[in-house]
């Protein structure tokens, strides 16, 4: 039988078998594990977050036409797949007359890049380089299910 001091939210000064530690320490786990029930003021989000990674590249050109993006959570491309055709939105600050307004980029997913997650995504005007590792917001329509 193993002997290990024990934790300190236990207050002896005996050691413990093994076993009894994971039970009391998973007892522990159980009560913290609340989850907040979801409120009338709580607001939804209807997009998911991508990172403008890059261009479309090969070993000596690059394509600003096609921009790779990271999404969030997404690893593999079979997760990747589920995007094909989804809107992307770069949001961007500008100077204008009145203050800083805010302005959009609009493009669309066009394919998956290798088999990390990654896709292509084709915008209206080219994403500046600017955006390179800047947040996009990728709507969830067009829908196919």
């Amino acid at each position: 039988q193993v002997l290990i001091p024990p934790p300190p939210f236990l207050s002896s000064s005996f050691s413990l078998p093994l076993f009894s530690l994971i039970a009391a320490m998973s007892a522990e786990k159980q009560e913290v594990a609340h989850v907040k029930p979801a409120t009338r003021g709580d607001t939804i989000r209807l997009y998911t977050k991508a990172a403008h990674i890059g261009y479309k590249r090969g070993m000596r050109t690059h394509y600003p036409n096609t921009s790779l993006l990271q999404l969030e959570g997404v690893r593999d491309k079979a997760a990747a797949r589920y995007y094909l055709g989804k809107r992307v939105a770069y949001i961007y600050r500008a100077r204008s007359e009145k203050g800083a307004a805010k302005r959009v980029m609009w493009g669309k997913i066009t394919r998956t890049h290798g088999n990390s997650g990654v896709v292509r995504a084709n915008f209206r005007h080219n994403l500046p380089p600017k955006s390179l590792g800047a947040t996009l917001r990728v709507m969830m329509y067009p829908s196919k299910i």
